[in-house]
């Protein structure tokens, strides 16, 4: 007879036995004996949609397997212990929670009252597709191509886009109030 074969599924924890093991476990980019590259030179779309919608469908081994067969194809999660998991999935959760507060401070601001009475909000349902189309104007590809481009390119061109904005608007603010008091 036959042994049965590992079951990919995650070994059914407890929420508070999760949180332990990510309060006191020790992070590590490297599972199954592949390392990844720094998060911020993962597709963008991998960081800001796939990983965490697998994630929050608790799709943990799929999530580590997105990661590590795009850098290595010869990548094997039924080869992974649930330490190395755990340790992964830590890494995981710190680089995303890096990334999402250095958005906060560095990318989001509170969208003027014109623009939420025209509806800006609307475009929230489609989450990402928004910043790859303009992204992909400027840039003369499409948003696909866009999407694959690392995550540090598209954050930094955010950034970018967001200073200038604030600089034009903070001039056209000067110059009316120059005209005024003409």
């Amino acid at each position: 007879m036959e042994a049965p074969k590992q079951s990919t599924d995650p070994v059914r924890i407890t929420h508070q036995e999760l949180q332990m093991m990510m309060r006191y476990g020790q992070a590590s980019n490297t599972v199954g004996g592949f390392t990844s590259k720094a998060f911020i030179e993962l597709p963008y779309v991998m960081v800001k949609r796939d990983i965490p919608e697998l994630l929050k469908s608790d799709k943990v081994y799929e999530a580590i397997q997105l990661i590590m067969e795009h850098q290595h194809p010869d990548f094997d999660i039924e080869a992974v212990s649930g330490n190395e998991v755990v340790s992964f999935l830590i890494w995981i959760k710190e680089n995303t929670e890096r990334l999402q507060r250095a958005e906060q401070i560095h990318l989001s601001s509170d969208p003027e009252p014109e623009m939420l009475a025209a509806g800006v909000m609307r475009l929230d349902e489609f989450g990402i597709d928004p910043t790859l189309e303009k992204i992909a104007r400027d840039w003369n590809y499409t948003p696909e191509q866009i999407a694959e481009f690392p995550y540090h390119k598209i954050y930094r061109k955010i950034k970018l886009d967001k200073i200038n904005g604030e600089i034009n608007k903070k001039y056209n603010k000067i110059l009316e109030d120059k005209a005024r008091r003409k």
